[in-house]
């Protein structure tokens, strides 16, 4: 089934009701264009699975525990020092867009809480996951696009 824009809107409006004040318990990546985030909420664990995957991007909830690499990527350590422990704040579609913005309430580096975001854009080959700082700036994404790649976009850190 295609994930257009109002099928994500009813995935995110079921995404949001079971996991809004969750907790970012772990954050893994079993492959290089796919992000497994474990949360806590009400007792009950779930795992949230964010795929930038060309031909099956997606976003879901799964009980399926996934392959880690033995040293993790660069994206998988920088989403655990700026999400774990964190607060999964909120979870919308963007603009009835293929985007969803998922929203997480931490603590920075010197205690104050702030919002980071992660981008999930759900567009086939130019499908991307992409972490926010709390002003909005890209901290780093799954897949960078530089000028040569796009002269409409650019997304890099």
């Amino acid at each position: 089934m295609p994930m257009d824009g109002l099928m994500l809107a009813f995935v995110a409006k079921e995404l949001a009701g079971e996991l809004i004040g969750a907790r970012v318990d772990k954050i893994m990546q079993p492959g290089r264009d796919s992000i497994v985030i474990a949360l806590r909420n009400n007792a009950k664990n779930y795992r949230l699975n964010i795929s930038a995957n060309a031909s099956y991007a997606r976003l879901h909830l799964s009980e399926e525990k996934s392959e880690n690499p033995a040293e993790p990527p660069m994206m998988c350590m920088l989403l655990r020092k700026h999400l774990l422990g964190a607060r999964l704040k909120n979870l919308y579609q963007y603009d009835f867009d293929r985007i969803i913005h998922i929203v997480f309430e931490g603590m920075n580096e010197l205690g104050d809480i702030v919002d980071k975001k992660i981008i999930v854009e759900i567009m086939g080959k130019h499908s991307n996951i992409i972490l926010l700082n709390e002003n909005d700036r890209i901290i780093d994404s799954i897949f960078h696009v530089n000028h040569e790649m796009s002269r409409v976009r650019l997304v890099q850190p």
